[in-house]
């Protein structure tokens, strides 16, 4: 809880559960590297397209793959509010927030799921609210159609090309044995 606290002072671990207050301030940037245009997210102090936000969370870790919950239901009010499904706003059935396709033991540490899933997906939330479009960065699709999507992406990934899940390392030195184990490839 060290290293988030650094990010969020204000989460607090209780019982197996990872609850409070995900504060930030961040835009989307376009950054070039190795002739590769990649959108990022990076903290700022001002800006049209600087987004400050906070959002009451809650983070399950009793389960073999952590569930974010927005406790406010804020996420739930800016559905209806757009006349969009809460799927559509990248929340489950059961209203826990759907962080994207991720690999099984993809996340060594609490601190690496909450800085590049949690705090991602409360990004992409606020400016979606603030600017009411979807954040540059893109998405995949919902459902099977997303994960044909990923399938897709991991399938021209060569070994020694970047890894799709942004880590910055070589696809063989970083989820090519977890994607090998779930025979995506």
């Amino acid at each position: 809880m060290e290293k988030i606290n650094l990010w969020f002072p204000n989460l607090y671990y209780e019982r197996g559960v990872v609850r409070g207050e995900i504060d930030f301030s961040a835009r989307y940037k376009l950054s070039k590297r190795k002739k590769k245009e990649e959108w990022k997210i990076e903290s700022c102090s001002s800006g049209n397209d600087c987004i400050r936000d906070a959002y009451e969370i809650k983070i399950h870790l009793n389960s073999s793959s952590p569930k974010v919950f927005e406790v406010g239901g804020r996420i739930e009010r800016q559905a209806k509010r757009l006349d969009k499904s809460i799927q559509d706003m990248h929340l489950y059935a059961d209203k826990s927030c759907c962080l994207g396709l991720f690999l099984p033991n993809e996340y060594e540490t609490l601190s690496d799921f909450v800085l590049k899933k949690v705090y991602p997906f409360f990004v992409w939330q606020a400016y979606f609210e603030k600017f009411g479009k979807i954040p540059p960065c893109g998405e995949f699709a919902h459902g099977d159609e997303g994960k044909k999507e990923f399938r897709k992406q991991i399938r021209g990934t060569g070994r020694n090309g970047p890894c799709p899940c942004g880590s910055g390392r070589k696809f063989k030195r970083c989820c090519l044995h977890r994607v090998k184990k779930l025979n995506f490839s």
